[in-house]
């Protein structure tokens, strides 16, 4: 069975065609088409300055930004021989963990929203505001940091901040722990979500996965 989603679907963030090949409900195979979606940022960037290219590079997702400017930091420390100091590898290490927390909860209160599972998602959206205020608490910023920099970030961070981090993360562990039973039996998600969609680091390198 061909299942066609798109391009406008509440389940989408954005305008996006899939074609699903489907046995049950299985996905045996996915065609995507993103059409005007796709902007031709590597385009865009020739001939501009890193700074600009940088702040441009935080805008090819406004979920997962942050990680694009640390690749794109990353490799131009990387061809021009300049290393980043200790410390800053270490703040941009901690931020970079900050959003992929803050990624993945968001990615999963809008899984559990397409469930109608309304209890759920404003759980772990709730949870997401702990590491975005401990996001903005080291950078400054929400969304679109504006962190990093090549040769390392923009500012320094002291005991303030790491205690405040830990408290917030503490908040999300022990929410999580609170409703763990409701991910791993629930029928409502337990028996739809247990076991679909995994990769081993095999299939991911091989299928050049990306993202937080």
């Amino acid at each position: 069975m061909i299942l066609p989603i798109g391009p406008i679907h509440p389940g989408l963030k954005e305008p996006l065609r899939l074609n699903l090949k489907t046995e049950g409900e299985k996905v045996i195979k996915a065609e995507i088409d993103y059409g005007y979606v796709h902007r031709g940022i590597e385009k865009i960037m020739e001939g501009k300055t890193w700074q600009k290219c940088i702040y441009l590079s935080e805008r090819i997702c406004g979920i997962c930004s942050y990680e694009h400017t640390q690749t794109f930091a990353e490799t131009l420390e990387t061809i021009s021989g300049v290393q980043a100091p200790l410390r800053a590898q270490y703040l941009r290490v901690i931020t970079n963990e900050l959003d992929r927390i803050q990624s993945h909860l968001l990615a999963n209160s809008t899984f559990f929203k397409t469930l109608d599972h309304e209890t759920l998602f404003m759980h772990v959206l709730a949870l997401r505001e702990y590491a975005m205020d401990s996001l903005e608490l080291l950078t400054g910023n929400r969304v679109n940091l504006g962190w990093n920099v090549v040769g390392g970030v923009r500012m320094d961070a002291d005991e303030r901040h790491f205690n405040a981090i830990l408290e917030n993360l503490k908040k999300i562990e022990d929410g999580f722990d609170r409703h763990i039973a409701l991910f791993e039996e629930a029928p409502i998600v337990a028996l739809r979500a247990k076991g679909v969609g995994v990769m081993t680091k095999e299939e991911a390198i091989k299928g050049h996965a990306v993202g937080p």
